[in-house]
């Protein structure tokens, strides 16, 4: 359990240091803590349909284990949270790349996703190896 905060700690400053330098390097203003702005109406549409299906897919991929004889599908909700975490990147760093044509927002957000995909590979692979 210790070494999950250890990489939990690693992953925060990494983020925070990665965020403070690239937006110095490619002088893109600061965004707010916790704050979530959507581009327009239609990442606002999609980000919300996303987080819909999530509602209705989450909760049965914690089911689907306990319907099948064997344990293969015990990571199945770990994955499908995986997914969303990058298709929401994703949908982000494509509205701003879109419909902010002269601004690098979208890179910092792309190099965010990308930080945050591996992070939790490795989270994935500790647990994996933990049980």
């Amino acid at each position: 359990m210790q070494t999950l905060f250890i990489l939990f700690g690693i992953f925060i400053l990494i983020q925070i240091f990665l965020n403070i330098w690239l937006r110095k390097k490619l002088e893109v203003r600061k965004k707010d803590w916790f704050s979530y702005n959507h581009v327009n109406k239609l990442h606002k549409w999609l980000d919300w349909s996303l987080r819909l299906v999530m509602v209705f897919v989450l909760p049965i991929s914690y089911f689907i284990p306990f319907t099948v004889e064997t344990n293969e599908y015990a990571g199945l909700p770990f994955i499908i949270l995986m997914v969303y975490f990058i298709l929401d990147g994703l949908l982000r760093t494509f509205m701003e790349w879109k419909y902010y044509p002269g601004r690098k927002d979208y890179i910092v957000t792309l190099i965010n996703t990308i930080v945050l995909f591996f992070f939790i590979c490795m989270f994935y692979i500790w647990i994996i190896n933990q049980f």
